[in-house]
């Protein structure tokens, strides 16, 4: 599996939000971007269309601002829009991302080929200079950014705090970095200070106070923020903390741990968390894969959605969006499997 620390937006990878988890910040009353003939538009949780369809690609909101895309393909420009559906900021960056901590990567082509990256705020005014290569999502109020002229992490006003260490998000306070070329993982603090030493063959950002790491055997373990060994490295994969359990891979398959390390869930399941784009559990139900199809279950186990889609997102708002065939036709449901908007249904 790969694993990343940042999501660079590519347009190709954006469809209907599937790839987006959402953010806490999220207005209560949610939207959530749909497709009708080509064209993006949104629901809201009742199924009914708020936003008409008219962009050519959207995301989902986050802090009360969704990014659209209008021109899709090579004069493709990239705006924002509130709940209203109304231009907050009009299209004009090359490239988009959602807003967290009040700020939200957008990019500018630079030339040809080369796109340079930087952040703005919810007026649409550049508050951090479009000026670097590498510029991921702000995480506990940093962000890391690189160019050819320097590499580190930025506060909201775009000063570097941190400066030649990198690249993992910033969570509890703390973040993996890669320490040279093919180096040992560890974690710092917001200062820049090792707090737990490079011993690590790589390492996530940590969630509800566990750090999820691996050996030289290529083995996955879970530490404290002491640096201690709490679950031995012992899993093939392994993923977050959410909602007090993570998901796991042994040679059985995927099932999930409770904080205990003690199997909540046995590893039963073809497939599980991150490699779905799912955190694991979201408002008590998790995505998993049985004999190639998508479906939920609650945390004993049980399953609460039959598998039966090609493909699905976690839960938010009691709503998830699910894939209905090969060819990329999605809907959305409710908790009980009830279709509240489907673009097969008339």
């Amino acid at each position: 599996m790969v694993r990343l620390f940042g999501k660079i937006i590519l347009i190709a990878a954006l469809t209907i939000g599937l790839l987006s988890c959402g953010s806490p910040h999220e207005q209560s009353h949610r939207l959530y971007p749909v497709a009708v003939d080509g064209k993006f538009g949104y629901i809201d949780e009742t199924g009914k269309v708020v936003i008409s369809p008219q962009f050519d690609l959207a995301s989902d909101f986050s802090e009360g601002l969704a990014w659209i895309c209008v021109g899709f393909g090579n004069g493709a420009k990239f705006g924002y829009i509130d709940a209203s559906g109304k231009y907050v900021i009009p299209p004009e960056f090359d490239n988009a991302g959602n807003f967290f901590d009040g700020r939200a990567r957008v990019g500018r082509m630079n030339g040809q080929q080369d796109q340079k990256f930087g952040y703005i705020d919810k007026t649409g005014a550049v508050v951090i200079n479009i000026e670097y290569d590498r510029a991921y999502d702000f995480s506990d109020g940093l962000a890391f950014v690189q160019n050819s002229a320097r590499v580190g992490y930025i506060d909201r006003s775009g000063k570097f705090v941190i400066e030649n260490r990198g690249a993992g998000n910033f969570s509890d306070g703390l973040a993996p970095v890669a320490n040279g070329t093919g180096g040992k993982f560890s974690y710092i603090d917001k200062q820049g200070r090792t707090i737990i030493p490079e011993q690590f063959e790589w390492a996530m950002p940590f969630s509800e106070g566990f750090g999820c790491v691996s050996n030289a055997d290529g083995l996955w373990g879970y530490i404290n923020k002491k640096g201690e060994s709490v679950f031995k490295p012992q899993y093939e994969e392994a993923g977050d903390f959410s909602e007090g359990l993570a998901w796991v891979q042994n040679k059985q398959g995927f099932g999930f741990i409770d904080m205990s390390g003690k199997y909540a869930i046995q590893p039963k399941f073809s497939n599980a968390g991150q490699s779905l784009q799912s955190k694991g559990f979201s408002e008590g139900l998790a995505l998993v894969v049985i004999d190639g199809l998508y479906g939920f279950i609650d945390k004993s186990g049980k399953v609460m959605i039959e598998p039966k889609f090609h493909g699905a997102s976690d839960f938010r708002g009691g709503i998830a969006q699910v894939k209905l065939d090969s060819h990329g036709t999605f809907g959305y449901i409710d908790k009980s499997a009830r279709f509240i908007w489907s673009p097969l249904k008339k």
